[in-house]
């Protein structure tokens, strides 16, 4: 994620829809369980450092390169860069 612009957050909260208990255990699944908690229910925007401090993203970049988990497998993390 970035570093400098960009944020994670869940909506839901703040348009007022319910959280089913699919997406809850997704979330408790693949975040610490008290990110997953102030996530769902402040729908608070959570920056690249804050994400990193809380536990959402693994790194963050203030450049061009960036990285993003594999979505079968939340411990593999596949780099891309952008060199256009």
């Amino acid at each position: 994620m970035r570093e400098d612009r960009g944020y994670w957050c869940m909506n839901e909260a703040e348009i007022g829809l319910a959280l089913d208990e699919r997406l809850w255990s997704i979330l408790t699944n693949r975040l610490p369980r008290a990110t997953a908690t102030i996530a769902a229910s402040t729908a608070r925007r959570f920056s690249g450092p804050d994400a990193l401090h809380f536990g959402i993203v693994e790194a963050v970049t203030g450049g061009r390169t960036y990285s993003r988990t594999h979505s079968r497998s939340p411990r593999r993390c596949q780099i891309w860069t952008d060199r256009h």
